[in-house]
């Protein structure tokens, strides 16, 4: 039973088997915003994103960024005639599946945090006991990114900004390692970071950063 955007708060919770946003056809910026509204009115619920179906001369950045909207934050869902997708949009599809299915139990075990006073939501963090998963899809990236109250713990951040240099801030964090991957989740760059610092992320890319004994699990 699915209770569509109009019908899904915490009320309605014992009678449905999903929840799920309102159409949005062609528009990721429009389903992740309504994805977070549902989020925060209704924690611990999957929720489940409107099919996504883009169009084949689509970017592979904005391919990645379609993905990242609704894998990071949502169960993503598909509409598409899957043998006229162009190969290399395909492959992206495979590698944002299969992150989520191994993060799925962090995405659905947190809680929403905004990472700005953005209207459109469009700077998002997911805290869970044992991850941070977090998402900048303004064409400006807040300066810096900052992560206040949270303990060391393994963080994801996607870059789906017009920049690539991020500026992190995150209190307490003394010693992690990171590393950073393309669009196709190929790795690029390794290094240290404490606390705050700039680390160049690729576009449609992401950064992983573990503190020094954690485990990226």
């Amino acid at each position: 039973i699915e209770f569509r955007q109009n019908y899904s708060n915490l009320a309605t919770r014992p009678y449905a088997t999903a929840f799920r946003t309102q159409d949005s056809p062609f528009d990721p910026e429009h389903i992740r915003h309504l994805v977070a509204l549902l989020r925060l009115m209704c924690p611990g619920i999957p929720i489940h994103a409107d099919p996504a179906t883009w169009v084949a001369e689509e970017s592979l950045v904005d391919v990645a960024r379609w993905l990242a909207s609704i894998c990071l934050f949502s169960v993503p869902t598909y509409s598409m005639d899957w043998d006229r997708v162009p190969a290399e949009h395909r492959r992206l599809v495979r590698w944002w599946n299969d992150w989520y299915q191994a993060h799925r139990d962090d995405i659905h075990q947190s809680r929403l945090r905004l990472l700005s006073d953005d209207p459109r939501l469009n700077c998002l963090a997911l805290i869970s006991p044992r991850r941070v998963i977090a998402g900048l899809f303004a064409k400006q990236p807040p300066a810096p990114v900052r992560l206040t109250g949270i303990s060391p713990r393994p963080l994801t951040l996607f870059n789906g900004t017009a920049e690539q240099a991020l500026t992190l801030e995150l209190p307490g964090w003394q010693e992690c390692q990171y590393q950073t991957r393309d669009l196709n989740g190929q790795p690029v760059a390794s290094g240290n970071f404490a606390e705050s610092g700039i680390i160049e992320v690729p576009l449609a890319g992401m950064c992983e950063l573990v503190p020094q004994g954690g485990s990226d699990t």
